[in-house]
């Protein structure tokens, strides 16, 4: 089973600062009782990436985590969104780059 972005409790997207290429860190608890994390794979389809978390029936699988999960996820340069689950929830999107730079001496 692969919960979409509303079955997921506290679904939280950080970027980790001074990262490059872009980190991020995705968190939350899947609202499934009596289920456990088995994996969690990713997809590259086009300029985005989709987060999918797998859940299993406890006993059935060793699980890898109790519940809550947390992944790092590394944005290569041609990706510009992140979204989760069977419906691809847009979870996380790339900053333009300012259009002011500063000259630097």
């Amino acid at each position: 089973m692969i919960p979409d972005a509303k079955d997921v409790q506290y679904l939280k997207v950080e970027e980790l600062p001074g990262t490059r290429p872009i980190e991020l860190k995705i968190s939350g608890h899947p609202f499934y009782s009596g289920m456990v994390v088995r994996s969690i794979t990713t997809e590259k389809d086009g300029p985005m990436i989709i987060v999918s978390v797998h859940l299993a029936t406890i006993g059935l699988v060793k699980p890898k985590t109790s519940g809550t999960f947390e992944y790092d996820l590394t944005v290569p340069e041609s990706v510009a969104e992140v979204r989760f689950g069977h419906s691809s929830t847009l979870i996380w999107k790339r900053r333009a780059p300012s259009a002011y730079m500063p000259d630097h001496p």
